[in-house]
């Protein structure tokens, strides 16, 4: 990708998208301390737009000790998991009636390999879906 100015916008948002990307695949744990010199070294971000991603990340900002990725508590998951729930209902009501066939048969399609690999003891085979 090619770099235009520091704060060109699609520029900021791919820094953000990496940063996030490395927060939730583990390369960023909580609490862990986000240090710039590292943050532009591992994403090949500029300096600006790395801090600009950090703002838009949870993270907790320490006077005169930089910034360190959020913990999260039990209650807030919780908080989060219950709105995403909801949401997802919602979602799913106003997509109901323009699925097609195919998009209605895949998940049955899917519950039946589960069950299958659940009752067959492979249990790593129930978590990924396979091809339809």
């Amino acid at each position: 990708m090619e770099r235009i100015a520091n704060g060109d916008v699609a520029v900021r948002q791919a820094d953000q998208v990496r940063l996030r990307e490395a927060t939730t695949s583990g390369d960023f744990i909580a609490g862990q301390r986000l240090i710039e010199a590292d943050l532009v070294t591992l994403r090949g971000a500029s300096r600006n737009a790395a801090w600009l991603a950090v703002d838009s990340l949870m993270v907790d900002r320490i006077t005169n000790r930089g910034a360190r990725v959020r913990t999260v508590s039990t209650a807030e998951t919780v908080a989060v998991s219950a709105c995403r729930m909801a949401l997802d209902g919602l979602i799913a009501v106003k997509a109901a009636p323009h699925a097609t066939d195919a998009e209605v048969g895949a998940p049955r399609v899917h519950a039946l390999r589960i069950r299958q690999a659940a009752q067959a003891g492979e249990l790593t085979t129930s978590r990924r879906p396979g091809p339809t």
